[in-house]
């Protein structure tokens, strides 16, 4: 009997204890509800204008302001002078951006020209000694083959100036490289800067007999720097140092060439488009110097090892030297 009142009371504890935290979950549920309306009357009550409604009257349309575009230093100027260049400045910026734009227009004329050199060699333009009378290239037009006019060719003539090439053949800039072979380190100081390595270089042998075929120089020089600086170790360990002088070697100012003044077609102004280059070799105890110039055809030759082509570039061994 005993047992069963002490169930009953815990049960009947448990119930209490269910009802009581229910009752306060509601309580507290009203008091934090009650907290939160109040405090939003309390805002509302310091920012009266946040409740007032809207005007439904009709606000005036404004324009919109339009985007102005206009250059840093030209907004500097007319917004905050203050923080703008001073007045003497103006005029340097003027001539900068005249400068600019010249620039950029006779970059588009070089462009020009080049394109309609390249159209005229590849239509054939230059194809044997009187190309305008003695051939009609064709260009292929959306259904047929129509062929170009000599007024067409006169037009490309006249606006490209083409002329005989002037003789002999002179550079004004060229390219210039340096390839070291069979040392064991090797700097060529040339024009402002270096080529070589710090490492051993393999013997030309490793690259076959056409070690020399594709040259070509690596940058662009004036007309003349001073003379190039070699320093170098040969394979037998040898320490050496020589001043090249290109200026001297090339005083004359003549391209090194085997193509024959009436096989070189016509170019503008009468002048080679692009740069000879001028190549140095340093071979364990020798040093060469070379010049290829890529000189345009008048018609096609077969040069050994090589596919028909219209140009040569002959590689031209111009100076030795043997330390």
């Amino acid at each position: 009997m005993r047992v069963e009142i002490m169930i009953y009371a815990a049960v009947a504890l448990s119930a209490s204890l269910s009802l009581g935290v229910l009752v306060a979950f509601f309580w507290s549920e009203g008091r934090w509800r009650e907290r939160d309306r109040a405090q939003a009357e309390w805002l509302r009550s310091l920012r009266p204008h946040s409740v007032e409604k809207p005007s439904t009257a009709i606000q005036p349309e404004h324009s919109p302001i339009p985007i102005q575009r206009r250059p840093f230093h030209e907004a500097l100027w007319e917004d905050c002078p203050e923080l703008a260049p001073s007045p003497r400045a103006r005029p340097v910026v003027q001539e900068l951006e005249l400068a600019a734009h010249r620039r950029n227009e006779e970059r588009e004329n070089d462009e020009m020209k080049l394109k309609h050199l390249a159209a005229a060699a590849s239509l054939g333009l230059a194809a044997c000694a009187h190309p305008l009378t003695a051939a009609k290239p064709l260009r292929r037009d959306s259904s047929e083959m129509v062929p170009y006019s000599e007024e067409y060719f006169a037009a490309v003539r006249a606006e490209m100036n083409l002329q005989p090439v002037k003789w002999p053949l002179k550079f004004k800039r060229h390219n210039f490289g340096a390839w070291c072979y069979d040392t064991q380190y090797c700097s060529v100081w040339y024009g402002g800067l270096e080529s070589g390595s710090e490492k051993p270089s393999p013997p030309s042998s490793k690259y076959g007999p056409g070690y020399l075929d594709h040259w070509m120089g690596g940058y662009g020089v004036d007309n003349f720097p001073p003379p190039a600086e070699v320093r170098w170790r040969s394979k037998d360990g040898t320490e050496h140092k020589a001043k090249i002088d290109i200026g001297e070697i090339f005083k004359d100012r003549l391209i090194r060439h085997n193509v024959p003044r009436e096989e070189i077609v016509e170019q503008p102004d009468g002048k080679l488009v692009l740069d000879p280059h001028i190549l140095l070799e340093v071979n364990d105890r020798t040093i060469r110097v070379y010049m290829r110039q890529g000189i345009p055809l008048k018609r096609q030759v077969e040069v050994a090892g090589h596919m028909r082509r219209d140009w040569r570039d002959d590689l031209i061994l111009v100076k030795t030297y043997t330390y």
